[in-house]
């Protein structure tokens, strides 16, 4: 390209409106002709410097991005060996973080705790987390942990479903699950005193006699007639023996004095505890 254009500084007061700006003209006439000589330069640097910014793009990224249809909004982020970038499922949820959603599936990046079988391979972050963590069953029965799988290519997640989630604390170790219980309680229950006092009855009614033996002396009253007197021995009789009408004998009971009656309480309810409560899909970030 030639020289670039000479120009002349602007004079400090700018000409009135219609006044005539001969330097103004000067370096305008000036600076446009040196585009329209250059012009096939100039275009030839524009179209360089395109190549050089496709270029740069092709050598940073090839490789590097995943597929980006429909992620449209999501966090691309530096790959760990700082060599290119990558998609971030999820966001800006760290792995193994855990939370609920109000939908019929968990969101992108995630899955639901619900004792499925999954990849290590697919979701080698998320195992790797479970391992530094800790929170791996090798025998596969704590269904709240993470279990082997098939031992090899596959892991089990979690199974959080129809479970409450509680803070770790008091020597609770993350993961473990804990049966439902009732603290400790007792109920009273008494029933109204009847304050001291005796029972009545009557025996059974019947007629009936009193046979007399030798030897004895017998008095009686009764309602029918008095007999009195004394049996011989060897036999006999002496006086007479009534035979009594229908009749009851009265008793009572000893007093117990005050006192109150155990009852037994009825049990009520269903087959577990539980407060006022909505569903949700428990996930975890991948």
């Amino acid at each position: 390209m030639t020289t670039p254009p000479q120009v002349q500084d602007f004079p400090s007061q700018v000409p009135a409106k219609g006044q005539p700006k001969p330097i103004f003209n000067a370096n305008f006439a000036a600076v446009f002709a040196w585009f329209q000589g250059n012009a096939p330069r100039l275009n030839e640097s524009v179209a360089y410097i395109r190549q050089a910014l496709s270029e740069v793009r092709a050598t940073a990224y090839a490789g590097d991005l995943p597929d980006l249809t429909g992620m449209a909004g999501q966090l691309v982020r530096v790959s760990d060996d700082e060599t290119g970038l990558q998609f971030v499922p999820g966001g800006f949820r760290d792995v193994g973080e855990v939370f609920e959603v109000m939908g019929k599936s968990a969101p992108r990046g995630a899955l639901v705790l619900d004792r499925a079988t999954v990849s290590r391979t697919e979701f080698a972050r998320l195992w790797a987390h479970a391992q530094e963590n800790e929170l791996v069953d090798p025998a596969g029965a704590e269904a709240t942990l993470f279990g082997p799988g098939d031992g090899s290519t596959t892991f089990d997640l979690p199974d959080f479903q129809d479970l409450f989630r509680r803070a770790a604390g008091s020597g609770r170790a993350v993961g473990s699950y804990e049966e439902g219980a009732n603290k400790a309680h007792t109920h009273g229950a008494s029933t109204n005193s009847a304050g001291s006092h005796s029972h009545s009855g009557t025996t059974d009614t019947h007629a009936h006699d009193h046979d007399l033996e030798q030897g004895r002396v017998f008095v009686s009253e009764a309602t029918s007639g008095t007999v009195f007197g004394v049996l011989r021995d060897g036999g006999g009789s002496f006086g007479s023996d009534t035979s009594n009408d229908s009749h009851n004998h009265g008793f009572s009971t000893n007093s117990a004095g005050s006192h109150s009656h155990a009852v037994t309480v009825q049990s009520s309810g269903e087959d577990e505890n539980r407060p006022n409560n909505v569903a949700v899909l428990v996930c975890i970030q991948t």
